[in-house]
């Protein structure tokens, strides 16, 4: 739950205990967590050989546009639609994880 995953409860924190506006708490998780962590999340898989290079690097193009398109469309969305929007990604994940055999309900109820 931590690393980048951490900002399932650092933008709620910032919003709830430093009255951030929604998409000022998400942008400023942002920049906290992807750094730090992505560098050295990469660096711990690489090590262990869990990197496949070639099909990461395909990737960044999409991935680079997905995000300048995310920024863009998030300019449009009010706040509180903000919210409900990751309030209900953060439960159909939770959903998912949880209903997935072998996720994570099964090794919570062993």
């Amino acid at each position: 739950m931590f690393g980048v995953g951490g900002g399932v409860l650092l933008v709620p924190l910032l919003v709830l205990l430093f009255a951030f506006e929604q998409h000022r708490a998400q942008g400023t998780s942002l920049i906290a967590l992807i750094p730090p962590t992505g560098v050295l999340a990469l660096l711990a898989y690489s090590k262990e050989g869990f990197v496949s290079w070639k099909t990461g690097l395909l990737l960044i193009p999409g991935v680079f546009l997905g995000g300048i398109a995310g920024g863009k469309i998030a300019k449009w969305v009010e706040p509180r639609m903000m919210r409900q929007i990751l309030q209900e990604f953060f439960s159909r994940s939770a959903r998912c994880k949880l209903s997935v055999p072998g996720g994570a309900k099964d090794r919570l109820f062993q």
